[in-house]
């Protein structure tokens, strides 16, 4: 209380004053730190050290205003452990913790500390990555799913390995409706796991969001690593252009989309 003990003594009165009021700061400082540890349970899940999925919409709408106002590009990613099913079946629930786990920190190693890390549910997590353009968030699925894949999750019914697959989709510019910008990332996941799994795949938008392309029927595998890079002449230095698949009903084809997703130039693989 700022009384200086080393050069004199309280007197009575104080002390018993003291003695008054500490039990009700020790009551303050009890709730203060439940508070706290409520919050954060609301907030991280417990498991993989994650946002909880609310606290993961929530940033996610933070983050999409933020890249509106500076204009910067906006990649989702939704990624989800590949037979998770079969390990809990195989292995029992404890594994399944463990491996959960062993994503989380996989995810917290591989990831920036700017970008959204948040369980979505079950075995499937949403990866927001500030002012990354598709190309960028690629070579970041791309690392995390091999990171993931490496990685041996130690357990008591024995060693684990696991691969995951991811769906990534490009905030337009100015767009903010999360439901559709999450239901394009869930798209391309669902392209990822219909086309073998363990891979990445890409949906993109039109101009009002809606998925561009046939993505109902993902006909042949087209790896997106392979796909070329064509300079866009109209694309604006603050949205790069991108590589686009879509299947024609014969082929797969490739476009790239320069500035508000303008058509440039198609090309057949």
């Amino acid at each position: 209380l700022g009384v200086d003990l080393t050069t004199r003594r309280l007197s009575a009165a104080p002390v018993k004053s003291l003695r008054a009021v500490a039990p009700v700061i020790a009551q303050a400082l009890v709730a203060a730190h439940t508070v706290d540890r409520l919050r954060e349970a609301s907030i991280l899940d417990p498991l993989t050290g994650c946002s909880t999925r609310p606290h993961g919409i929530v940033r996610l709408t933070i983050e999409l205003k933020r890249a509106a106002r500076s204009g910067t590009p906006l990649a989702l990613v939704m990624v989800d452990i590949d037979h998770f099913k079969d390990v809990n079946d195989r292995f029992g629930h404890n594994a399944g913790d463990a491996v959960l786990t062993s994503v989380g920190a996989t995810m917290m190693q591989t990831l920036r500390a700017s970008d959204v890390r948040c369980r979505w549910g079950g075995e499937e997590f949403l990866i927001v990555l500030p002012e990354a353009a598709v190309e960028q968030a690629r070579q970041v699925a791309e690392a995390l799913l091999r990171r993931i894949a490496d990685t041996q999750v130690v357990s008591k019914a024995g060693p684990i390995r696991i691969t995951a697959s991811a769906g990534i989709t490009l905030a337009r510019p100015g767009e903010h409706d999360v439901e559709t910008l999450i239901g394009r990332a869930d798209r391309a996941l669902y392209r990822a796991k219909a086309e073998g799994r363990a891979c990445v795949r890409i949906v993109l938008g039109d101009f009002k969001g809606a998925p561009i392309g046939n993505v109902e029927r993902p006909g042949p595998a087209l790896p997106f690593r392979e796909a070329r890079m064509i300079p866009a002449l109209n694309a604006s230095p603050n949205v790069p252009p991108a590589i686009l698949k879509r299947w024609d009903g014969r082929a797969w084809k490739a476009d790239e989309i320069g500035q508000g997703g303008t058509y440039v130039k198609p090309w057949v693989k």
